[in-house]
């Protein structure tokens, strides 16, 4: 049987995981985060704050908001929006996307 892979907009997958009960509170108590949305979890606010954490803390909430199976592209995604050349690096994620 042939594996079928979706790939969706990292950006849609973030919004599906936190509008889980278990996501939003795991939000709360250990990032602070209590009214989670897409707009706020990429704002410039928020990036700024997600760049002082250090890297385990970042990777646990990468986990928590992009699950498992699309830490590694949530992961360039936040990196590219904390860089301080986004565009360049953007544009690494969209090619990773579109290849991966």
């Amino acid at each position: 049987m042939k594996k079928v892979k979706f790939d969706f907009p990292i950006e849609n997958i973030i919004e599906v995981n936190i509008s889980l009960q278990t996501i939003k509170n795991i939000l709360k108590v250990k990032y602070n985060i209590f009214q989670p949305s897409v707009d706020l979890l990429t704002s410039d606010r928020f990036i700024n704050v997600y760049r002082s954490w250090d890297s385990e803390k970042k990777d646990g909430f990468v986990r928590t908001v992009a699950g498992r199976a699309n830490f590694k592209k949530a992961k360039l995604f936040y990196e590219s929006k904390t860089e301080k050349n986004s565009w360049a690096n953007l544009k690494k994620y969209i090619h990773f996307s579109l290849i991966d």
